[in-house]
């Protein structure tokens, strides 16, 4: 038997082996990328939290620089500390002080919120996309192993082989591995 007339049959195993490794590699670095843009989204997450609350902070100190500064110019105006509308106009802008910070936080809150949800689509998407590249991979598998079969004549039918010997292929009592995984050929 020369070489040529097995190049057919090396080159459709090489080829379904090289196909489901493809498949099989992309399917892992989807996933791959995937934990990488999830995990940078909780952290993005984590730092707008925490720029919310130092902005949640900004807002509470200016409340109260607010509330010293109406306070002086009560005081300079002749008013005193717990004249009726003095108290109003410092405990509304308390009031709106906190409103802001609490604001602040909230939206904060918001936005890490989308992100962590971001995140998790993004695994999700991830583990379907994985899931597509490995049926891919086990069809490459099968459509290949259909190809080979074809290719060499079917087992344990009567005809030609792919080299165009005749002949049938059948099964030698138990599994050999010493001579062609227990199968000979019979012409």
């Amino acid at each position: 038997m020369d070489f040529t007339a097995f190049a057919p049959l090396a080159m459709n195993v090489f080829g379904t082996i090289m196909g489901a490794k493809g498949e099989y590699d992309s399917a892992r670095a989807v996933k791959q990328k995937a934990a990488y843009e999830a995990q940078q989204l909780r952290v993005n997450a984590g730092q707008t939290e925490a720029a919310g609350q130092i902005d949640a902070a900004a807002e509470t100190r200016k409340s109260k620089l607010l509330q010293s500064r109406a306070l002086a110019l009560a005081a300079a105006s002749g008013g005193g500390a717990l004249d009726p509308s003095v108290v109003k106009i410092i405990s509304g802008l308390a009031g709106e002080g906190k409103l802001a910070s609490q604001m602040q936080m909230y939206n904060a809150g918001e936005r890490a919120r989308v992100m962590r949800s971001q995140a998790a689509a993004t695994e999700y998407g991830a583990l379907l996309e994985s899931k597509a590249h490995k049926t891919k991979a086990l069809s490459t598998i099968l459509s290949g192993a259909a190809s080979i079969y074809s290719t060499l004549g079917g087992f344990g039918s009567a005809g030609a082989d792919s080299a165009g010997y005749e002949g049938t292929w059948t099964a030698n009592g138990p599994l050999d591995t010493s001579s062609y995984n227990g199968l000979m050929w019979d012409a």
